[in-house]
């Protein structure tokens, strides 16, 4: 509120209060943690392919030649998607990285690029990134993840027609195993055009990328990436899985993420008084060598 009626002063009044020349973004990174960035995404993430082999694994090194994994399009809750992700389920595939050797800042929209064949002309495919690993998160279930406080806080005079004061909230805290971090779906038969369907030939691989929900979040130290692919996704559509089995091609599949590394977690200082606008900085990619995990 403090930042919107500034905004308002600066605007509508004519204030010169430097409103304009202060990062655009204030990022919430963690629960109750947020940081102020000039832009978002984080101006300095690179993308990281991760990709999965037939061990269950996810790392930075493709899978074997020829290797491949297998599930029937059935319609999933996410938190069946994501139970046991150690053990095999006809309705997906999961793999996972090792502990983290380091705290991981997710910003921006990752990708999934799948390579696939079906045995049916079309199937819903579900991508899910999640953090596993026990630790204090928002609890989304309650709430949407905050409780509304009797408690007010006041900005200015009130009128007849508008109230000046705000109910304040709390965020919900619970600990809890794993975040579903990033989800996205497709239809195999609009990977091309999501106006018009294109069928995938039948026992054909096909290329089928497609972006996730955008997200910020940090996955700690000691816990690990999880990859799921799965068919339809019960709890976000009313649809019926096709009951299409479909085949991955794991050599060439992946997860693009862009990760925020060796670098702050905000780029600006929370006192930053002068921005000068979004600016590109551009980061070597990491060694070959190099291991989150």
């Amino acid at each position: 509120m403090d930042t919107l009626h500034r905004w308002f002063d600066h605007w509508l009044h004519g204030v010169r209060n430097g409103i304009m020349n202060e990062p655009r973004a204030d990022v919430e990174i963690g629960p109750v943690q947020w940081v102020k960035q000039r832009d978002w995404p984080a101006p300095f993430a690179i993308k990281a392919s991760l990709r999965p082999s037939a061990d269950g694994s996810l790392g930075l090194r493709p899978a074997a030649r020829n290797s491949t994994a297998s599930f029937t399009d059935l319609a999933m809750s996410e938190t069946d998607m994501v139970a046991d992700v150690g053990t095999a389920h006809p309705g997906r595939v999961a793999f996972t990285t090792g502990a983290l050797r380091l705290d991981l800042r997710l910003s921006g929209t990752p990708t999934a690029d799948l390579r696939v064949k079906l045995d049916k002309p079309t199937s819903n495919l579900t991508a899910l990134l999640v953090d596993f690993g026990d630790t204090t998160r928002v609890d989304w279930r309650r709430g949407q993840g905050i409780t509304t406080l009797t408690e007010e806080d006041c900005h200015g005079e009130s009128t007849a027609a508008d109230d000046a004061c705000y109910r304040k909230v709390v965020t919900n805290l619970a600990n809890r195993p794993l975040e579903i971090v990033a989800r996205g779906w497709i239809d195999v038969q609009n990977r091309q055009s999501l106006s018009q369907a294109t069928p995938l030939p039948v026992g054909t691989y096909g290329t089928v990328r497609w972006l996730t929900l955008p997200q910020d979040y940090t996955f700690k130290k000691g816990h690990r990436i999880g990859l799921v692919i799965a068919g339809t996704d019960s709890t976000y559509t009313d649809e019926a899985g096709t009951g299409a089995n479909v085949t991955v091609d794991l050599a060439r599949s992946s997860v693009s993420v862009p990760f925020v590394l060796g670098t702050p977690l905000a780029d600006v200082p929370q006192d930053t008084a002068k921005f000068r606008g979004p600016e590109r900085v551009e980061l070597p990619q990491p060694e070959p060598e190099f291991q989150f995990f």
